[in-house]
């Protein structure tokens, strides 16, 4: 689980600098949410927009294939 983390943090579109940057000028507004990631955003909208059970059944897909990739990357 470590290696894949490192690597999914050496692969990522911002640095924690970048996360850590982000919130303080969030907090600084005031603002109560603080999505730093493009990604967090886009989850965020959809769970907004999407009905509760199609949201739930999107999530679900994307952890079982998260899933399935430690499970292949364990044997």
């Amino acid at each position: 689980m470590k290696k894949m983390m490192d690597r999914a943090f050496a692969k990522a579109d911002i640095s924690a600098e970048q996360v850590a940057m982000s919130i303080y000028q969030q907090v600084q507004k005031g603002h109560f949410l603080i999505l730093t990631h493009p990604e967090g955003k886009k989850a965020f909208l959809m769970k907004k927009l999407m009905p509760s059970g199609m949201y739930i059944k999107s999530m679900l897909k994307r952890t079982l294939s998260m899933q399935r990739l430690l499970d292949n990357k364990s044997s």
